[in-house]
């Protein structure tokens, strides 16, 4: 049964589109066509709309092959676009694969042809479904999201970017992000904006006064990260609209009594608690659905799909951008899991040493970032029947905090042991500490005790999401710390030990900044 398939013929010679159509036919395609030869009708028919591919001749007397797909980019950019030609020098061919053409062929030697339309249908038809998908994910997210190139050019506006400042995407992205600031204030705003510019810093948040399209200022949050993508740098700005906050603090410093504003603040933070637990809510497994898919495409297609460099390279944003948005929700979704109590543990036999590595590599990496000193004492030859999974998200947890508020030149620790069947953990460093006064707020959801740090970002759930772990497992966690001397935590999980063999530890002696010992076998 012959395939159906529109084409879009930007050519001037009627025989020699003959002699593709055939081609065509020969590989299994009922072939629909419509003719153009100049800018102008190549630019009404794709608006139209209802085309599989594009197919063109190198030159024609009005236009050529470059001038159109110039034209078939701006207005559907993933439409395949193959180039037939009589005569194509290799340099000519290598230029229109960089500007975005799928394929080229010469009239005398189509025998490719259909297999490469195929890659290429095949290709639009991936890249669409992605696109679809980040569209649904990012149109779903309440704050505005905003990109931008390293010059501070916008190059995405989300829909709720829109809804907050009153632009839509086509008509603000390829303008400065400053023109989201009124002018009056750029220049005090200007130590922020130029965070865009900075490579020092990591992430930034700021309070600052945006602009809407109608002219209005309206108070803002924004959290300014920063990332790389095809070697590019590529910054991104989530926007939350602060007006109500700030009104509602304004109505409650009027409010007439202390008694009513008490009670008016109460309710603003129940409101904000409720807000809290709606999100995570929201924040189900579905959304790891497409993801996984994106990643799981994105893969498959760098390894097996016949693509340019060009392609080659989108398909690799593609996979890079999903990888971090998965797992910026991972936290998420895993605490919401573990609120439902969905979460269940999956234990397997596995052998402590190769079960703690990962978490010590990645711990390793900071430690020796940063000129720490890490200490690490793991006793040989314990089995344990555990959750590989989660025991090491409890170990990369703890470490991770330690090394992220020890300054350089202090240490972090990490020291396991066998009491009984448990397995004790403790993780323990010689940095900022936490002020007695937060001590009973350690493992709530989204709870920061460092806001002044700036080289110490994150979403305040590392701990919450430990503390429901070791639940899970039926143990206890517990810490000691205090501003300035440090914090130890320390963790039991019981019924995790199969087996152990004897053992004694000596103090761990670390020998340089980032260098570990282990414990002694008796």
């Amino acid at each position: 049964m012959l395939r159906p398939l529109s084409v879009l013929v930007v050519e001037d010679s009627l025989d020699d589109w003959t002699l593709i159509h055939r081609e065509l036919t020969k590989a299994g395609y009922d072939v629909s066509w419509e003719q153009v030869v100049a800018a102008g009708e190549l630019r009404a028919a794709l608006r139209e709309g209802g085309w599989d591919l594009c197919i063109a001749d190198y030159s024609l007397p009005s236009f050529g092959a470059p001038e159109a797909l110039a034209i078939v980019r701006a207005e559907v950019p993933n439409l395949p676009f193959i180039v037939v030609s009589g005569t194509i020098g290799e340099e000519r061919a290598v230029a229109l694969m960089r500007a975005g053409a799928d394929d080229y062929f010469l009239k005398g030697n189509l025998g490719r042809l259909g297999a490469a339309i195929q890659r290429a249908l095949s290709r639009a038809a991936e890249l669409g479904r992605t696109e679809s998908r980040l569209e649904a994910i990012m149109a779903g997210i309440l704050e505005g999201v905003v990109a931008t190139d390293a010059g501070g050019t916008i190059t995405f506006f989300n829909a709720s970017a829109t809804r907050i400042f009153g632009y839509g995407a086509k008509e603000i992205i390829g303008r400065p992000i400053a023109e989201l600031f009124p002018e009056r204030v750029r220049r005090d705003q200007q130590r922020f904006l130029e965070f865009i510019g900075d490579r020092a810093v990591a992430e930034a948040t700021g309070v600052l006064l945006g602009r809407r399209a109608s002219g209005e200022d309206f108070p803002i949050e924004a959290t300014v990260s920063r990332t790389r993508l095809d070697g590019e740098g590529v910054v991104t700005v989530v926007i939350r609209d602060i007006t109500e906050q700030r009104r509602a603090s304004a109505e409650l410093r009027e409010s007439e009594g202390r008694a009513a504003a008490l009670e008016l603040q109460k309710g603003v933070l129940e409101e904000a608690a409720r807000a809290k637990s709606a999100f995570i809510a929201s924040m189900n497994h579905e959304l790891r659905t497409p993801l996984n898919a994106i990643l799981g495409f994105s893969k498959l297609l760098l390894e097996q799909a016949e693509v340019g460099e060009k392609h080659r390279r989108y398909l690799k944003n593609v996979e890079d951008a999903g990888g971090h948005l998965l797992a910026l929700i991972s936290d998420v979704l895993d605490l919401a899991s573990l609120d439902a109590a969905k979460m269940k543990l999956r234990p397997e036999s596995i052998d402590l040493a190769g079960l703690v590595e990962p978490a010590l590599a990645a711990a390793r990496v900071g430690t020796e970032g940063k000129g720490l000193r890490f200490e690490v004492s793991i006793p040989d030859g314990v089995v344990l029947w555990a959750d590989p999974v989660r025991v090491r998200e409890i170990l990369h947890n703890l470490l991770s905090n330690a090394v992220k508020f020890t300054p350089s030149g202090g240490a972090v620790s990490l020291d396991v042991c066998v009491d009984g069947s448990a397995l004790m953990i403790e993780v323990g460093d010689d940095g900022a500490g936490i002020p007695e006064a937060s001590h009973d707020r350690v493992f709530g959801a989204f709870e920061r005790f460092h806001e002044g740090v700036v080289a110490a970002p994150g979403t305040g759930l590392g701990l919450a999401l430990t503390k429901q772990l070791v639940d899970l497992h039926g143990g206890t966690i517990t810490f000691e710390s205090a501003r300035g001397r440090g914090t130890t935590f320390r963790a039991r999980l019981p019924a995790t030990v199969a087996s152990s063999a004897p053992w004694v530890s000596r103090p761990p002696v670390a020998e340089a900044a980032g260098r570990t010992t282990a414990p002694v076998r008796s």
